[in-house]
């Protein structure tokens, strides 16, 4: 099937925030040095109203601003707040826009944020023909429940040219807000208008869609090359994405020499160390860290002597946890029995963008994948892994094997994985899946587990089992929280499973889904692969749940000082059979 031929290749790579972008300073008609002179101050004086503006755009943003380089003159919120206001009384749009800004944005220990006057100042600078008050006012409307006009100003600043506000729109249209319906082609369309003016976050995300087909056809080419442009425009975000195509071949030959080289370019740029440093375990692995890194790294190295150390020391700290191999991580034994028609979807959610990782969420995901070739005997064409996968990327899996229960009259039967965050609905208690672009902030970029359970059986499959090695209480693997506003673990709403389906979970209620660090898995997911290995995959389901369950809720209490307590649930037209079935059957 060609979509399978397409998915074997592609990593969604989707690192899209869709954060509407604001103006902090102006793009003024009048873009000359602002340079303190004593004629300016004292026009200034005088009450000429640009000059005024310009003697407050020097004490607002000092000598360090674009538009006044060697200005001589230190920051000062009192004469920027005492000049910027006498101009924009004046009238001049210009002023106008900064005196809101200094509302919008706050002056430390100076001006608290102010949004009711920030939106007055912005209405007559908007008034005056002023682009960027009329974005920052768009936000405020937005932010107030004032959609048309929201929309309005932005699609107006957008007709005039404005760069942010073209890209605004496209992320307007692809994901339905303001009350505007979703629009591919409108979203294609003005994110082209902003990638022409080079962007950079419509250079990113026109990059993903061309990579992913999101809204035009699959071009990695043309992908790559907006990665670079952003790249060569100083974009630590692009050049941590070209890392991640190198590492995956996406798009590129796979090479993790040039994955390194842009995973460090990127922390040099400014992306958190934290975020960096485990993607560089897979390179260093793979020996990215050889010839290449002092001779093509050279430059870098030397530059950040600081950052050069502290990815040595992790290369040997890799070296070390790659000689620390558990014997459950080595699958060598051929799988008594062949399982044609069983289909494997694995997930690992390992590094989260705007969260804490999951500690060997991708490790399991990869050992349970080689579990499910060579224990449990699945064509290894079957089996779909997927590591870090976006809520995008998580439809597309889904999605995959949708076409697949298709294409085999449903004469399938289905394994489906995952390792990664779950978090809750504080106020419903329904339980999500969190994919690697979502914080949990905003739950219509996860994926809820009941619609999972529904999606699994509505394909009508022979059977369906569903392993979870995550926990839906907001807690994540270890301690402490994911991202829960009372900073405590909810007990979560059990969803029903439906279909033919039997549903193992790492742990019940407002429990923790552990790690065994020891032995670099999940609690849940060590003992799941121990009782495969010491079976070979002969295990029933009933046997499999008891086992697991014992050993985890007995080991977290050694390891951890704490209780985990996976779990099996079952929907009702597999009650009487479902604890004598194998895995896979």
């Amino acid at each position: 099937m060609k979509i399978i031929s397409i998915l074997k290749k592609r990593i969604l790579l989707l690192l899209i925030s869709f954060i509407f972008a604001v103006s902090a300073k102006g793009q003024f008609v009048d873009n000359t040095p602002f340079k303190f002179t004593p004629q300016l101050k004292e026009q200034a004086d005088q009450g000429d109203a640009k000059a005024m503006f310009r003697m407050g755009y020097l004490y607002y943003y000092g000598p360090e601003a674009e538009l006044c380089p060697s200005s001589g003159i230190a920051v000062d919120a009192e004469n920027a707040m005492k000049y910027l206001k006498g101009a924009a009384d004046k009238g001049e749009p210009d002023a106008q826009y900064m005196y809101g800004n200094i509302f919008y944005f706050g002056v430390a220990n100076f001006v608290d944020v102010d949004y009711k006057k920030a939106a007055y100042w912005y209405e007559k600078a908007e008034q005056g023909g002023n682009i960027d008050a009329m974005l920052n006012l768009s936000k405020i409307y937005e932010a107030n429940g004032q959609y048309t006009k929201a929309f309005n100003l932005t699609m107006r600043a957008a007709q005039k040219g404005n760069a942010i506000a073209q890209y605004n729109l496209s992320v307007i249209y692809n994901n339905g807000l303001m009350g505007v319906t979703k629009d591919g082609n409108e979203c294609i369309k003005w994110l082209k208008k902003s990638v022409e003016q080079k962007y950079e976050s419509a250079l990113i995300d026109y990059a993903i869609f061309n990579l992913n087909g999101i809204h035009v056809p699959i071009d990695f080419q043309k992908g790559i090359n907006l990665l670079y442009i952003a790249s060569k425009r100083g974009s630590a975000k692009a050049n941590f994405i070209l890392g991640q195509c190198y590492v995956k071949g996406l798009g590129v030959r796979q090479d993790f020499n040039k994955g390194a080289y842009f995973y460090l370019l990127s922390m040099d740029k400014g992306t958190e160390e934290s975020q960096v440093l485990p993607l560089l375990k897979e390179c260093f692995e793979h020996g990215a860290y050889s010839a290449f890194a002092y001779n093509s790294f050279d430059s870098w190295l030397l530059n950040t002597k600081k950052n050069y150390l502290k990815v040595s020391q992790n290369h040997a700290k890799a070296k070390e946890n790659a000689q620390a191999i558990d014997e459950i991580d080595i699958v060598s034994k051929d799988a008594l029995h062949s399982r044609p028609k069983t289909f494997a979807v694995i997930i690992g959610n390992e590094h989260y963008q705007a969260v804490e990782g999951v500690p060997y969420a991708n490790n399991d995901a990869k050992i349970f994948a080689k579990y499910c070739e060579h224990v449990l005997g699945i064509p290894k064409m079957n089996i779909r892994q997927y590591c870090d996968l976006s809520y995008a990327g998580l439809l597309t899996a889904l999605d995959d094997i949708k076409e697949i229960s298709k294409a085999f009259d449903e004469d399938i039967n289905i394994i489906f994985y995952y390792a990664g965050h779950g978090i809750p609905d504080e106020g419903s208690k329904t339980s999500y899946l969190l994919p690697i672009d979502a914080n949990g902030k905003n739950l219509s970029v996860c994926y809820k587990l009941g619609d999972l359970y529904t999606f699994l059986a509505a394909l009508n499959a022979k059977s369906v089992v569903v392993l979870l090695d995550a926990c839906f209480s907001g807690a994540k693997r270890g301690d402490g929280m994911v991202n829960s506003a009372r900073g405590v673990a909810i007990k979560p709403k059990q969803e029903k499973p439906r279909g033919k389906m039997v549903v193992l979970s790492a742990a019940s209620g407002s429990e923790t889904a552990y790690p065994y660090n020891e032995k670099k898995h999940g609690l849940f997911t060590y003992f799941l692969l121990k009782k495969l290995q010491e079976t070979q995959g002969e295990t029933s389901l009933g046997e499999l749940s008891e086992y697991v369950s014992k050993e985890v809720r007995k080991h977290s209490v050694l390891i951890n000082g704490k209780v985990q307590t996976p779990n099996v649930f079952i929907s009702n037209s597999v009650d009487s059979e479902w604890q004598s079935s194998k895995l896979g059957e």
